[in-house]
């Protein structure tokens, strides 16, 4: 049996250093805080956890529709636009 048939062809042979090495060892160099991957490594808030907790156990965790998210759209509409009429009324300036 050949086993080099079994090993599976790299789709990126070219790519070299990615950003991500990059970027892990400016943090490292710069003593700063990576957020590009999971980091920082220490346990976040117990409010911020119990918050991302409640969301995702109420169904929160997917992109939202390109048409919006309903219930952030009258905060929106009012904020930016000084109305709450519906959607349907408005027209782009």
């Amino acid at each position: 049996m050949n086993v080099r048939a079994l090993q599976p062809v790299s789709k990126l042979p070219q790519v070299g250093t990615t950003i991500f090495t990059t970027m892990s060892k400016m943090a490292a160099d710069f003593n700063a805080i990576n957020l590009s991957q999971g980091f920082p490594d220490f346990e976040p808030p117990k409010a911020l956890l119990d918050a991302l907790r409640a969301r995702l156990s109420g169904g929160h965790h997917q992109y939202p529709p390109m048409a919006g998210v309903l219930s952030f759209e009258k905060p929106s509409r009012t904020k930016s636009l000084g109305t709450t009429a519906p959607r349907s009324t408005l027209r782009p300036r």
